[in-house]
């Protein structure tokens, strides 16, 4: 799940061959670039933070070859909370983790995300933090995640027999009631916990009827087809993105801050080999130069729950550090009878797209344990998505990805 003028000048690419070449010459160019980012503090930093949510999902796809649905902002949100109470070598590796992004740097931008979101009808992000007694966090820290990351702090007893309910029932109206029971157990260890939590609500801008659904088949990537639900629609103007091996479209949610990004690879590649290139310019690039068509658009309704244990791909990041009790530094979070270190990150995720728009949530929960005892064609263009294809929910001011995926079929 990687600072300059970049943002008034993208690197063109090559887009499709001769025949598709014959296709976008009916298309009128997108000339328009997107409005600069108004929150102060955000525009600097959405490459590196666009760039970790892309190698999030690389990860994420090297490690699990079905459907994948991740949140890259919540994860950013309770892992950069959780790296503010890192201190020397830690803290380095927290830094590297998030593309060189100092913890001041991430306290501002935290609070610029969060500042975007209060100005969304559509995005929800909440965040917490749960401490238990046998913890003296340092008043510094508190501060941070209060004002930076705008945090509920909690006191409870972590092994007290109410605390999963407790946590769980948290998250779960956070949640819309979309993530429930997230957490079975809290580990005897456990000393705190630092959760984010958002949803996402959105209808369409140019909604799909309800009457132009139909069954069709979806051609799985190992020869897997299945019977599924397509959502039909004619645009007259839609944004369609092309590239050397493959094609997409952008379909704006209603007011047009946010939209679904839909990339499918041609037939001889693959999403795996997608997500491998992709990085913050490249989507500007492919972005910038989307053209203005008239598209005849199948895209299958679809609903993903997604559980996740974050700790391999963070590890494989160059966050290892945090979760070995032998080296993490966390005496800027605070203080306790033994070494605080990294124990779990763990995310769930809910999402569903329908004719109307899409709903989602997720929830990431970092714990922090203590060391115990024992060591732990012609001009409209027929875009069928009928083969694993790799999604986007972004802001499209600052193209960061709110929600990121690969649909492979069920």
């Amino acid at each position: 799940m990687k600072k300059t003028d970049k943002w008034k000048k993208w690197l063109a690419v090559c887009l499709c061959g001769v025949l598709l070449c014959s296709v976008l010459t009916a298309c009128q160019q997108k000339t328009e670039k997107q409005l600069a980012l108004s929150v102060e503090g955000v525009s600097e930093w959405q490459e590196p933070l666009a760039d970790f949510s892309y190698e999030l999902l690389r990860q994420a796809a090297r490690e699990e070859q079905e459907s994948i649905l991740l949140s890259p902002l919540s994860a950013w949100l309770a892992l950069s909370m959780t790296g503010q109470g890192a201190e020397d070598a830690t803290k380095d590796a927290f830094v590297d983790f998030f593309q060189q992004m100092d913890l001041e740097t991430q306290k501002q931008l935290a609070s610029g995300l969060l500042r975007m979101e209060q100005q969304s009808p559509y995005l929800s992000i909440v965040n917490s933090i749960w401490c238990d007694d046998e913890i003296t966090v340092n008043d510094s820290f508190l501060q941070t995640v209060q004002q930076s990351y705008q945090a509920e702090v909690m006191q409870e007893d972590l092994q007290g027999r109410d605390a999963v309910a407790h946590v769980n029932q948290w998250i779960a109206v956070s949640s819309k009631e979309r993530i429930s029971h997230m957490l079975e157990e809290i580990d005897d260890d456990t000393v705190m916990l630092l959760i984010n939590c958002l949803t996402f609500d959105a209808p369409w801008q140019d909604g799909f009827a309800a009457g132009d659904t139909y069954r069709e088949i979806f051609y799985g990537a190992e020869g897997d087809n299945q019977e599924k639900e397509f959502m039909h629609k004619e645009f007259a103007e839609a944004q369609y993105l092309s590239w050397n091996d493959g094609e997409g479209i952008i379909l704006p949610y209603e007011g047009g801050d946010l939209v679904m990004v839909a990339l499918l690879p041609s037939a001889h590649t693959n999403c795996n080999a997608l997500v491998e290139q992709l990085s913050y310019q490249w989507i500007a690039d492919l972005l910038d130069h989307s053209a203005v068509c008239k598209v005849n658009l199948a895209l299958p309704k679809f609903t993903m729950e997604s559980k996740w244990n974050l700790n391999q791909i963070c590890q494989a990041m160059g966050l290892g550090i945090a979760f070995d009790p032998q080296q993490a530094d966390f005496a800027n979070l605070g203080s306790c009878n033994g070494t605080i270190y990294l124990g779990q990150a763990l995310q769930n995720c809910w999402l569903a797209v329908d004719e109307a728009g899409t709903q989602a949530a997720a929830a990431t929960v970092v714990e922090m344990k203590r060391e115990s005892a024992v060591a732990a064609v012609g001009n409209i263009i027929y875009l069928e998505l009928n083969r694993p294809f790799v999604y986007l929910i972004m802001d499209s001011s600052t193209q960061l990805p709110v929600f990121s995926g690969i649909y492979q079929g069920e």
